[in-house]
C-alpha cells in the first residue's frame, strides 16, 4: 500500500514538472500523428507492393531533403537564438521570425522553380526511370507549399506552444489520412502518383486555420536594414548548423538513393519498408528534443547535470528497444504481409543502430547550447564519408542488408564521438 502511494506521489511530482509534462504531451501527439502516417504506409504497401513503394519512398525522401535545404538550419537557429538570448520582447522575437519567413519562402520558391528543369534529368539520366519523372516534379513543387507549412510549426516551437504545435501536426496527419481513404474508395484513381499529390497538397487545408500566425509576423513593422541585421545574426549562428544539416540529411537518405541505383527496385522496396518502420523509434527522441531544445538553450541550464541525467535515463530505454528484434518477423508479416518478409533482417539490424540515436541526439543539444555546433559538423562529415564508403563496399555483397550494416557502423562511431566531446565541452564551459 505504501509502495503504491509512493509511486502515485512520484507520478504526480513528475507531471508537476513542466518539461516532463510537455515532453509527454508532445510524445503522445507525435505517436498519434506518426500512427496515422504509418497506417497510410501500410495501406500503400499492401496495395502496391515493394516496387511501387520504392518509387514512392524515394520521392518522399527527395521531398524531405529539399524541404531541409529550404530550411537551411533556420528553424533550430531561431529557436536557439530566441531562447539563448532570453528574448522577452515579442517585437524582437517576431523580427527573427519574419526574417526566417522571408528566407524560407524565397528558398522554397527557388527550389520549386529549379525542379521544373532538373526533375527529368534526375529521373531518367540517374535512375533510368520514367516513372520517377512526374513524382520528382511534384516533390520539387511541394517544397513551396510544405516549407511554409513547416514554418508555422517552427513559430509554435519558438514560442514554446507545444500543445498547439502538436495539434497542428496531428491535424495534418488526419487530413492526409482522410485524403488517402477518399482515393482508396475510388479504385480507378488510387495510384502512387495521386497518393503522393494528396501528401503534398492536403496540408493546405490545415494551414488555412493556422495562417493567422503567418499574418501576425507579416504585419510586424520591418525594414530592410532590420532584415539584413537579423539575417546576418541567424546565419552567423547557423552556418555550422546548416553544413551539419546537409551532412545529416545525406547520411540518413543516401542509402535509399544508392540502393535504387545499385540493386533492383524490389530490393530497394524492402529496405524502404524497414526504414519507414524504424522511423517510429526516433519519436521519443524527437519529442524530447522539441521540448528540451529551448530549455537547454537557456543560459541557466546545468549542462553537466543534463548530460548525466540523459545517460542514466536513455540506457534502459535503448535496451527496451532491442526487444523488437525477436518479434520483428511477427511485426512485418502482420503489418505488411508475407511479400515483405525479406525486410525482416534489415529491420532487425536497423533496430540496433537506431537504439543508439536517443543518446546521440539528446546529447547533441549540449553543442547547440554552448554555440559549438561545429563539433557536430565535423562528426557529420566523418559519418558521411563512412556511409558512402560503407555503402559502396557492403551493398554489392549484401544488398539492402549491407546498407543497414553501414547505418549501424556510423551510429556506433557517432556515439563514441558524442560521449567524449560533450564531456570535454561541458568541462571547458564550466571552468570558464
Amino acid at each position: 500500500m505504501e509502495e503504491g502511494m509512493f509511486l502515485i506521489k512520484q507520478l504526480l511530482f513528475r507531471f508537476s514538472n513542466p518539461i516532463f509534462r510537455d515532453s509527454m504531451f508532445v510524445l503522445i501527439s507525435n505517436l498519434l500523428a506518426q500512427g496515422m502516417n504509418f497506417l497510410t504506409l501500410i495501406i500503400l504497401a499492401r496495395h502496391f507492393g515493394p516496387d511501387q513503394i520504392a518509387l514512392y519512398t524515394t520521392s518522399l525522401i527527395l521531398l524531405t531533403l529539399l524541404l531541409s535545404l529550404a530550411d537551411s538550419g533556420l528553424s533550430n537557429s531561431i529557436v536557439n537564438l530566441v531562447n539563448q538570448k532570453a528574448i522577452n520582447s515579442t517585437h524582437e522575437m517576431y523580427e527573427y521570425l519574419k526574417a526566417g519567413l522571408l528566407i524560407r519562402v524565397g528558398l522554397g520558391l527557388f527550389i520549386s522553380f529549379m525542379g521544373l528543369f532538373i526533375s527529368e534529368f534526375l529521373a531518367i539520366n540517374i535512375y533510368n526511370s520514367i516513372s520517377l519523372k512526374e513524382l520528382f516534379i511534384f516533390a520539387f513543387l511541394g517544397v513551396a507549399i510544405l516549407s511554409l507549412h513547416s514554418y508555422i510549426s517552427t513559430i509554435y516551437q519558438t514560442q514554446n506552444k507545444f500543445k498547439i504545435r502538436s495539434k497542428y501536426q496531428i491535424s495534418t496527419s488526419v487530413i492526409r489520412m482522410l485524403g488517402l481513404i477518399f482515393l482508396f474508395l475510388m479504385p480507378d484513381h488510387f495510384t502512387i502518383m495521386n497518393s503522393f499529390i494528396i501528401y503534398i497538397f492536403s496540408p493546405l487545408i490545415v494551414m488555412i486555420f493556422h495562417f493567422s500566425e503567418i499574418l501576425k509576423i507579416i504585419k510586424q513593422p520591418f525594414t530592410m536594414e532590420n532584415f539584413k541585421k537579423k539575417t546576418k545574426i541567424i546565419y552567423s549562428y547557423s552556418k555550422w548548423l546548416f553544413l551539419s544539416m546537409v551532412a545529416v540529411l545525406l547520411i540518413s537518405r543516401l542509402d535509399q538513393f544508392m540502393l535504387l541505383k545499385m540493386v533492383t527496385v524490389k530490393e530497394a522496396g524492402y529496405y524502404a519498408i524497414a526504414t519507414q518502420l524504424i522511423m517510429v523509434l526516433p519519436l521519443v527522441t524527437e519529442s524530447l528534443t522539441t521540448v528540451l531544445l529551448p530549455k537547454v538553450a537557456n543560459i541557466n541550464t546545468d549542462l553537466r547535470f543534463y548530460r548525466a541525467k540523459i545517460i542514466k535515463i536513455v540506457g534502459p530505454v535503448s535496451l527496451l528497444l532491442l526487444l523488437l528484434i525477436p518479434i520483428a518477423e511477427l511485426i512485418i508479416v502482420l503489418l505488411f504481409g508475407e511479400s515483405y518478409a525479406p525486410a525482416i533482417p534489415i529491420f532487425q539490424i536497423l533496430v540496433v543502430g537506431f537504439s543508439l540515436d536517443i543518446t546521440i541526439n539528446l546529447l547533441s543539444l549540449v553543442f547547440y547550447s554552448t554555440s559549438k555546433v561545429w563539433y557536430l559538423t565535423i562528426l557529420n562529415y566523418i559519418q558521411l564519408i563512412i556511409v558512402i564508403v560503407g555503402n559502396l563496399l557492403l551493398i554489392p555483397s549484401f544488398q539492402a542488408f549491407g546498407a543497414a550494416l553501414s547505418a549501424v557502423i556510423v551510429r556506433i562511431i557517432a556515439l563514441v564521438y558524442i560521449l567524449y566531446f560533450s564531456s570535454k565541452v561541458i568541462k571547458t564551459t564550466t571552468s570558464m
